[in-house]
């Protein structure tokens, strides 16, 4: 019993490693955030976007258009739309670009601040826009063009500085508390 044991021991180093695969890409700075939907794996990085359609196997530029002066360092991927953020380069404004055709096409958005020191999130679900600019927490419909109002999360305004969709429901972290909507 002690042998298998010992046996067993020495290799689970290899059968957990075997559980991981290269990704073959992308090699343009690697990735600092991964998304996809039933079409694409996008990934983001601070030298521009791409997206693959074979698991990872190869990957394309889907940034076109898109300034190499920023640093993109989320995307996320509902369906066809597409959405990342980062900051411009030297000037730590946040930016946001969304795509509504797999990244085939994108579209500056513009955000309800300016001028952040620090990043604050910005996210998509359900056919909306949500932004936290560090005091508020912002919403707009895809749709909507500049028009951004206050989440009915934001009834006092307390530092939130990330927001993540889970499950369908709106997450919003602050200094003080964690708020859902």
């Amino acid at each position: 019993m002690r042998l298998f044991t010992c046996l067993l021991f020495l290799a689970a180093p290899y059968f957990l490693f075997a559980q991981w695969q290269n990704m073959n890409g992308p090699y343009a700075g690697g990735a600092l955030s991964y998304a996809g939907n039933t079409t694409y794996i996008f990934a983001a990085n601070i030298n521009g976007v791409y997206r693959s359609a074979d698991l990872g196997d190869t990957w394309e530029d889907t940034g076109k258009g898109l300034s190499k002066d920023h640093d993109y360092f989320n995307v996320q991927a509902n369906g066809a739309d597409v959405l990342i953020s980062g900051r411009e380069a030297g000037a730590f404004n946040i930016v946001a670009f969304l795509s509504r055709d797999n990244g085939d096409t994108w579209t500056k958005i513009p955000l309800p601040f300016y001028d952040a020191i620090f990043y604050y999130g910005v996210t998509l679900a359900g056919g909306k826009l949500f932004a936290a600019d560090g005091n508020h927490v912002w919403e707009r419909p895809l749709d909507a063009g500049c028009v951004w109002t206050l989440n009915a999360l934001d009834t006092d305004p307390n530092a939130f500085y990330n927001i993540v969709v889970q499950d369908g429901r709106l997450f919003a972290f602050g200094y003080k508390e964690v708020a859902v909507c």
